[in-house]
């Protein structure tokens, strides 16, 4: 019976599950065919989502398991630095022996505005669009004129560097039409997370994991229902 299931399986696209015929594709992790409308336009590699969650930073560990590691502090703080586009030779040269929180199979790229549309990215899988802004408060309206540029209906919106505390924090007019938002005050000068969530999904803050250490590490953990199905816990580190 396992045989005949695993038969099964492996006539199934690794992303949307429904039935190929002819693979031009495979996820580069589990081998899984995959349709040519599942794999993102001019993408030369592909993971299906299965396989990039498992990749993703604390993606294995529970609940409980990640407030412990909140707790440890001073490790936190070893954590390497890096840039998005510079993740791989970072990882390379910052060995994590406690902690493999990355994986090399990421593949990240920056976009211009006009880059971006020339991409024609698939419109109906799930989007997340991140930006350190650098205060949210000076350029909130800028955020605003990037969105109705780009024309694409992000899921989801994560802002690093709001410069939004305690203090300012309702002295701000930081809606986007069409959002909800998630946040955590920074106790600094120049930190500050945030998250925009489409309204069409249910979501709510995660305050356990919504923390701000001043010179370790500040975060907003957010959970996103849609049709009762919890998606996936989504975080902005």
């Amino acid at each position: 019976m396992t045989g005949l299931n695993e038969n099964k399986n492996k006539n199934k696209c690794g992303e949307c599950k429904k039935k190929i015929t002819t693979t031009l594709f495979h996820c580069i992790d589990c081998g899984s065919g995959l349709h040519k409308k599942c794999v993102t336009k001019n993408q030369q590699q592909h993971l299906c989502t299965t396989c990039l969650q498992k990749h993703l930073p604390f993606n294995k560990i529970l609940n409980y398991e990640f407030k412990d590691f909140l707790k440890e502090k001073p490790k936190l703080g070893n954590l390497p630095s890096f840039k998005i586009q510079s993740l791989i030779d970072e990882i390379k040269k910052n060995q994590i022996e406690d902690y493999d929180v990355l994986n090399d199979t990421i593949k990240s790229n920056y976009y211009t505005p006009t880059e971006f549309i020339e991409q024609n990215f698939n419109k109906d899988k799930f989007s997340i669009l991140h930006l350190n802004i650098a205060s949210l408060g000076l350029h909130i309206d800028e955020l605003r004129s990037l969105l109705s540029i780009l024309e694409f209906d992000f899921d989801v919106l994560t802002i690093s560097e709001t410069k939004i505390n305690e203090f300012s924090q309702n002295l701000i007019n930081f809606e986007i039409e069409g959002y909800n938002n998630f946040y955590t005050p920074t106790k600094t000068n120049c930190g500050g997370t945030m998250i925009y969530v489409k309204k069409l999904y249910s979501s709510k803050l995660l305050p356990e994991f919504s923390q701000s250490e001043e010179g370790i590490f500040e975060s907003t953990f957010i959970e996103i229902k849609k049709r009762s199905k919890v998606l996936n816990r989504w975080h902005n580190l």
